[in-house]
């Protein structure tokens, strides 16, 4: 009897000295993944970002939207890096293979360079036959302000050009990704 007593004290002390996870406080801001209008990402392990723009693509139900950024580079290469046809629905996504750029609602991710805007050097795209871990997720998409947040991770490899050839990388690791774009009509 007293073992019994004993294990229903040791239980009661146990289940009081329990307490329960502080909730979030509802009236806290919501906290974008980061700054309006920005990606951002690691590049190799390297921090990298830049000002993106976004559109909405597939117009008749706006149902997607794809961003692009040109840089350029110290050697005066031209860099397009671009995510195209992600859908505006919150949710994950794999990138598909980027070759079949035309086809719609399948997310596709790539970076091309040129120089003078016209001689294509090269183009490493995601590829879903090669790394199945590529994917997009867009964590929060307002209709009303066509703002869209979200994350990503894609490994990208040489699916045309010959980038190696002019020194540049043949497969791109971009990890960490994160977007937060308002997307014009």
């Amino acid at each position: 009897m007293k073992t019994q007593i004993s294990i229903i004290l040791l239980c009661t002390a146990a289940l009081c000295s329990c307490s329960r996870p502080d909730m979030e406080d509802p009236s806290e801001p919501y906290q974008p993944l980061i700054e309006l209008g920005k990606v951002a990402m690691d590049r190799d392990s390297l921090p990298w970002t830049a000002t993106f723009e976004g559109v909405y693509t597939n117009a008749p139900g706006n149902s997607s939207f794809s961003c692009f950024a040109e840089t350029f580079g110290s050697n005066g290469i031209l860099e397009i890096v671009g995510l195209a046809d992600i859908p505006t629905k919150v949710g994950i996504y794999r990138f598909g293979k980027t070759p079949d750029w035309f086809l719609p609602l399948v997310p596709k991710a790539q970076i091309a360079w040129s120089i003078d805007g016209d001689q294509f050097l090269g183009r490493v795209s995601a590829d879903s036959t090669y790394y199945e871990d590529n994917r997009v997720e867009v964590v929060r998409y307002d209709s009303v302000a066509h703002t869209v947040e979200g994350r990503f991770q894609v490994r990208l490899r040489t699916i045309s050009g010959t980038p190696g050839a002019y020194g540049l990388p043949e497969q791109i690791s971009l990890t960490n990704g994160r977007f937060h774009l308002k997307i014009e009509e």
